[in-house]
């Protein structure tokens, strides 16, 4: 029996959800896109700032909601982690702004962090 291009060989366990949200991403950078609109143009979360809070605090909704597990550490990076056994995957960004950043600005790093854990937790990982 031969596989089609991309697909899994037979038996084997992949790490992708079999049912995907396409939409999950594109919520989650609207949702990010309401913090720090700058009147004059992009976003501003500037770092240690209440917008950058603000933007913490939504990855860290998010990421619960998921039931990962989030902490923040003493000078404000936000954590989430699955919880289990196994080999760990770090994927990181950032979620301050330069003044008057582009929308994606640090951003989609988070919101493709968000996309594999929600993938790893629907494959059962």
């Amino acid at each position: 029996m031969t596989n089609r291009p991309g697909e899994p060989a037979a038996g084997t366990k992949t790490a992708i959800s079999s049912d995907p949200e396409p939409r999950y991403v594109d919520r989650f950078l609207r949702e990010l896109a309401e913090i720090g609109p700058d009147p004059r143009g992009g976003w501003t979360r500037l770092a240690f700032g209440p917008e950058e809070r603000e933007a913490h605090a939504l990855f860290g909704r998010w990421a619960a909601d998921l039931g990962l597990r989030v902490r923040t550490d003493a000078i404000g990076n936000t954590f989430a982690e699955l919880p289990g056994e196994g080999p760990a995957l770090l994927v990181g960004s950032h979620l301050d702004t330069v003044p008057r950043g582009g929308a994606y600005d640090g951003a989609a790093g988070i919101a493709a962090a968000l996309e594999v854990g929600r993938l790893l937790k629907g494959s059962g990982a």
